[in-house]
């Protein structure tokens, strides 16, 4: 895990975590370093999102990237297995379970809620106590490049929706 501050409850905290990529969504696992009753330490996890605020011209992006529970049962389903994955990966020094990102992209992350699970001592110092570090930044670039594959997309959606109004009207003034 490596080492990164983010917001929670309003509050900048630093904490060791993982960034990464899976089925098109994006993770953050992270502790804090704090233990449940029976010594087991708390991995908290949560699905990354760019924050959007409601205007009058509909959502914008504030530049900020939130954090937040993961709720449907299938995709936590599906994160407990990422989880168990990067587990493998972590003991036998691999990085292919999943698609780690560089943690320096969460600089702006507000953690708002999140969904939690334990490890006992000896499994998370077995795992977690080594780096992710990338060794270039080939993953960067291709995060980067995927946003603005993306932005273009929505661009062209956003351009389609307009034509189709657009003759949806036209359609409307025919027909009176």
């Amino acid at each position: 895990m490596d080492n990164t501050e983010v917001t929670i409850e309003n509050t900048l905290k630093n904490v060791q975590g993982i960034y990464y990529i899976s089925n098109n969504n994006y993770y953050f696992l992270y502790t804090e370093g704090k233990r449940d009753d029976n010594g087991y330490i708390i991995i908290n996890i949560v699905k990354v999102l760019q924050e959007v605020v409601n205007t009058p011209t509909g959502q914008t992006p504030t530049g900020n990237l939130v954090g937040l529970t993961i709720s449907e049962e299938q995709e936590w389903k599906n994160v407990q297995k990422d989880i168990s994955n990067i587990l493998d990966d972590k003991q036998n020094k691999k990085r292919e379970a999943v698609r780690y990102l560089d943690i320096n992209l969460l600089q702006r992350l507000i953690i708002k809620s999140n969904r939690i699970f334990r490890l006992k001592e000896e499994m998370y110092n077995k795992t977690f106590n080594q780096s992710t570090e990338l060794p270039d930044n080939n993953l960067i670039l291709d995060f980067k490049n995927r946003y603005y594959e993306e932005t273009e997309k929505n661009r062209q959606l956003e351009e389609q929706v307009k034509s189709l109004t657009e003759k949806l009207n036209q359609i409307k003034n025919i027909i009176g």
